[in-house]
């Protein structure tokens, strides 16, 4: 999966959560050992999300704007 953004409005109703178990599922059949993902760091429910499901931080991302 590329991109996947749940629009305002649409978030806390669980889409998020089934496409997730439904990637994990698949993953464990295909014996992937890792999913990484990446969340901006200002969206807070997203990093809150996430950190909840048991992923960690391991990496950060630098830019700026000229």
């Amino acid at each position: 999966i590329d991109l996947a953004v749940t629009k305002l409005g649409k978030m806390n109703q669980g889409y998020m959560k089934k496409l997730y178990k439904s990637v994990i599922d698949w993953a464990k059949q295909k014996k992937f050992k890792v999913i990484e993902l990446r969340a901006i760091n200002e969206n807070k429910q997203a990093v809150q999300f996430w950190n909840h499901l048991g992923f960690d931080a391991f990496y950060t991302r630098f830019r700026k704007l000229i």
